[in-house]
């Protein structure tokens, strides 16, 4: 079971809990419920970053949401002093701290969340006229399409540079654009890609402790 779906299992309406409560163990990996949530909070005290993204993104839970803005609000001070030439001050702490939740924001975005699913339907897949004019008759589906040029596969829509901004600004209006976009955006960027790598790590953590159970 892959960790995205091991996360829902502590919600006890969610069917992977009733699944995983009704068998002995997981499929034929030979673990069993109580062995993948011992995995998971063991994995808790390790990634504890990445485990909170994923939780916040895959079951949408709010508490472990804040949990992820305040790592990333910590990871994007350590980047402001990396690419801000001025000093730290209240208006940067602001700042980064938006950045945080906004990049947090992006990062949880799944087909399911209102507005954020591309116009391919949020299968990241669009049809192709060309392989369906030179296709043969039994041909499957999947075999005519090629991926999305809007989401590059993702199945979501892009969330426009200039939206970021606009929301940063509210916060503090003295921000110029040029300076955003020369500081201040390869943070959030930064910070986004952060969101992806804890993740990255937290799924090899889970991997790593699964096969040691499983042992």
């Amino acid at each position: 079971m892959r960790l995205q779906y091991a996360l829902t299992m502590n919600d006890p309406k969610s069917p992977d809990a009733a699944a995983m409560q009704s068998v002995s163990s997981t499929a034929t990996s030979g673990l069993t419920r109580t062995d993948i949530l011992t995995a998971l909070g063991y994995l808790q005290s390790k990634e504890g970053a990445g485990l909170a993204l994923m939780y916040a993104k895959y079951a949408k839970d709010s508490g472990e949401f804040k949990r992820a803005v305040k790592a990333a609000a910590t990871e994007a001070q350590v980047l402001a002093i990396k690419v801000v030439s001025k000093g730290r001050d209240r208006k940067h702490a602001v700042i980064a701290q938006s950045l945080a939740r906004l990049a947090v924001l992006e990062y949880c975005r799944t087909a399911d969340t209102p507005g954020a699913k591309c116009r391919c339907g949020g299968t990241g897949r669009i049809a192709d006229a060309e392989l369906i004019a030179r296709a043969p008759k039994d041909a499957k589906p999947d075999e005519l399409t090629r991926p999305c040029e809007r989401c590059r596969g993702t199945g979501l829509r892009p969330v426009p540079a200039s939206r970021v901004y606009r929301a940063i600004v509210t916060l503090a209006p003295e921000l110029a654009e040029h300076t955003y976009y020369r500081h201040w955006r390869p943070v959030y960027d930064s910070l986004l890609a952060w969101c992806y790598t804890q993740e990255d790590r937290a799924e090899a953590g889970y991997v790593k402790l699964t096969r040691r159970e499983a042992a």
